[in-house]
């Protein structure tokens, strides 16, 4: 699949795993639900997988990665057009949504 939020879906259908860009900023919660299928554990990280997935959907998917990874480094504001950065207020919707699923942190912004 090509998004989070269809990995564990995936997983059980039985493809390897999941290619998607916000797997950039996601792969830690990604390789939990991986590995906990992997191990045929109960599922604890999947449903905030797909929710922070999805925070970064409401909007335009690469200006919405590229904003998020810009906060820490400063190389993502560089987009080629028609691509732009979300705009102040969009930006702080997406921040907003990510802190409220507990997603932001350091390790989540380091790249």
């Amino acid at each position: 699949p090509g998004t989070e939020a269809q990995l564990l879906k995936g997983l059980e259908a039985g493809n390897s795993g999941v290619i998607s860009a916000t797997c950039n900023v996601t792969a830690t919660l990604a390789r939990k639900v991986f590995d906990d299928f992997e191990k045929k554990n109960k599922q604890t990280h999947n449903e905030k997988l797909i929710l922070v997935r999805e925070a970064f959907n409401k909007f335009n998917l690469i200006s919405a990665l590229h904003s998020y990874l810009s906060i820490k480094d400063k190389n993502f504001k560089n987009l080629l057009p028609p691509l732009v950065l979300l705009n102040t207020e969009e930006r702080k919707e997406l921040m907003k949504k990510l802190e409220d699923l507990k997603f932001v942190d350091k390790e989540n912004l380091a790249a």
